[in-house]
């Protein structure tokens, strides 16, 4: 079976490596990884090249090396790093799981954003300021080259490293300490230099003292958190003077207490958590992925993608139990047949009733995803865009007509809905005259004109659902540039002894003309205000030609998926609990109409 031999972090924009690590010696091949990372580079320019060409910029995630035989790099691209695992494939290993290596990747990546306590926002600073805690992690997370564990709340209780990631809290402190020695130091007038020396060393020496205590603290405070036996509970006095005397105790029962939970039945949640108020969130989050073509009617893409979320906040060890609804849009069977569930469900439950019976892990993680097929006659999307019509008068105006549709239940309303509209083909069809500014009229909600980007965006906002019954329309006019009537004008301004009429208002010709012309996409024409693109426009983003639509509606599902009922429970504790569940659906990213 392939394993991962070699794993790098890579900056995005210089492919300079920020951390490596060698899990398992490579036979006949170079032994100084950066000969193979140089290698990659190269490998990684040359498909970024060939794809640019293309309209839609993607890597594919695998790359075999044409120098080295039976070398293999995967890499993913996350936060503006690259998470990059060397495989060596023999001809002799019939197994070939790269799929293994991939998800690796990104569940370290995930990993890391949670031990930085970060949203996918970490940079190139964060790892090499931290690449003791990270090398840890690559020895907890994998073993010889094999993934073993990458689970947070359990990796968490094993290594102890602290985060080198500065706090506003303890910067400020820190500030005030140092503030106030200052002001010792002024006072006292009978310093020498040898004493000014002294003193600045024990400054620093008080620092670190104050870093030792509030990191003292924290340790005393996550330990106080940890509860040998749920049945029986220690004082808090006790656990605090038990601290106080030293960890050494602490730290080998934590060991032992992790590792004996690794190796039982139920790995993913420790034993003797408790919370003074227990609570359960579940979410239901619904992805809608369309595309369809208005010319053709032909639609390309319908589908559903859906993920339930949870936050376990709950003492012991509970029991949780989820019964699902009878679908009248799909079969409860067929849908549970296309769930893809976290490790702590029981599946041998799903097949005797349609519940849902697990032992969740201790705060946020996902329990369960699922892809959906739509059928496009029985169910028609949640937006529909239904008339997309361009209608001109010559020398006076061309004018953009957008019409559209809800789908969803009449007791539910968006709180967001948005329409993308581009106008980039209409200024390059058309000389429009931006002197006069262009004219927006429609139904419901407001618009907005974006004149470096091209498009019109329509914020329609909230908006009650329906089935088809009612249409919602903009318009959208701008005039188009008369060279007979501007050159009338020109005559009438020189023969005229009066100065020409004040304007008031932005002038959008030359804002758009100095906003296109960085980018060499304009061209200054006899008028200022004719617009014309570039006849070196190698933009085969197709942007230009689709409608995207952005929407938001909570308290529904496209599915028709429901929970009928969340039971919690805790034999040994028989606590109160608080379960929540919500609905949501929004647009995925393809969601589009091509016009």
């Amino acid at each position: 079976m392939s394993t991962c031999n070699v794993i790098t972090i890579l900056d995005q924009l210089t492919l300079k490596p920020l951390i490596i690590k060698n899990f398992t010696p490579m036979v006949n091949l170079p032994s100084d990884e950066d000969d193979l990372i140089d290698d990659f580079k190269k490998l990684y320019r040359s498909s970024i090249t060939n794809n640019r060409n293309s309209s839609t910029l993607s890597l594919l995630p695998i790359i075999q090396s044409e120098q080295y035989k039976y070398i293999h790099y995967v890499h993913i691209s996350r936060s503006h790093l690259i998470f990059l695992a060397i495989v060596v494939v023999n001809n002799s290993e019939k197994l070939i799981n790269i799929n293994s290596c991939i998800t690796y990747l990104d569940l370290f990546h995930n990993l890391l954003c949670k031990y930085f306590n970060l949203k996918n926002n970490i940079d190139r600073d964060i790892i090499t300021d931290n690449f003791n805690l990270i090398y840890e992690l690559f020895d907890e997370s994998m073993d010889f080259g094999i993934p073993q564990l990458t689970d947070y709340n359990i990796i968490q209780e094993y290594i102890k490293v602290k985060a080198n990631l500065e706090s506003e809290e303890t910067q400020e402190q820190d500030k005030s300490d140092y503030e106030e020695e200052n002001e010792n130091e002024n006072e006292n007038e009978a310093h020498t230099t040898t004493s000014d020396k002294h003193g600045e060393s024990e400054i620093t020496a008080r620092k670190k003292n104050h870093t030792k205590k509030k990191s003292h603290k924290n340790m005393i405070q996550n330990t106080l958190h940890i509860i040998k036996h749920p049945s029986t509970l220690i004082s808090s006095v006790d656990i605090k003077d038990k601290v106080m005397r030293g960890f050494e105790e602490d730290e080998s029962y934590m060991n032992s207490f992790v590792a004996r939970t690794i190796t039982s039945s139920i790995n993913w949640r420790p034993k003797g958590i408790y919370y003074a108020k227990n609570e359960f969130f579940l979410d239901v989050v619904e992805k809608v992925e369309y595309c369809q073509d208005l010319n053709t009617g032909e639609i390309r893409e319908n589908f559903i993608v859906g993920t339930i979320f949870c936050k376990s906040y709950l003492s012991g060890m509970p029991v949780l139990t989820v019964g699902l609804m009878d679908n009248k849009l799909m079969n409860t069977t067929y849908l549970l047949n296309r769930f893809q569930f976290h490790q702590c469900v029981q599946l041998d439950e799903l097949q005797d009733s349609n519940t849902i019976k697990f032992t969740p892990p201790d705060g946020e993680f996902e329990l369960a995803n699922y892809k959906l097929r739509r059928r496009p006659q029985l169910d028609p999307p949640v937006i529909q865009i239904t008339e997309y019509n361009v209608v001109t008068k010559p020398k006076k105006w061309v004018r953009v007509f957008v019409k559209f549709r809800t789908f969803f239940k009449k007791q539910t309303s968006t709180s967001v809905l948005r329409l993308k509209i581009p106008v980039k083909r209409i200024l390059k069809e058309y000389e429009i005259d931006l002197k006069t500014a262009p004219k927006f009229k429609t139904d419901w909600g407001t618009i907005l004109f974006n004149i470096s980007d091209d498009f019109v965006l329509w914020d329609v906002g909230s908006i009650k659902g329906s089935y088809g019954d009612k249409e919602y329309e903009t318009v959208c006019q701008f005039k188009l540039f008369d060279k007979d009537e501007y050159l009338k004008e020109q005559e009438l301004l020189k023969n005229s002894m009066d100065p020409p009429p004040l304007r008031t208002g932005p002038k959008l010709e030359k804002l758009y003309e100095n906003l296109h012309r960085e980018d060499g996409s304009v061209e200054s024409l006899e008028s200022p205000t004719a617009i014309v693109d570039d006849n070196n426009n190698n933009n085969n983003n197709n942007s230009s030609h689709l409608i995207s639509v952005q929407f938001e509606i909570p308290y529904y599902t496209c599915s028709g998926l429901k929970i009928e009922y969340l039971k919690i429970q805790e034999d040994s504790l028989k606590y109160q609990s608080f379960p929540w569940i919500r609905y949501k659906t929004i647009n995925d990213k393809e969601y589009y109409f091509q016009i």
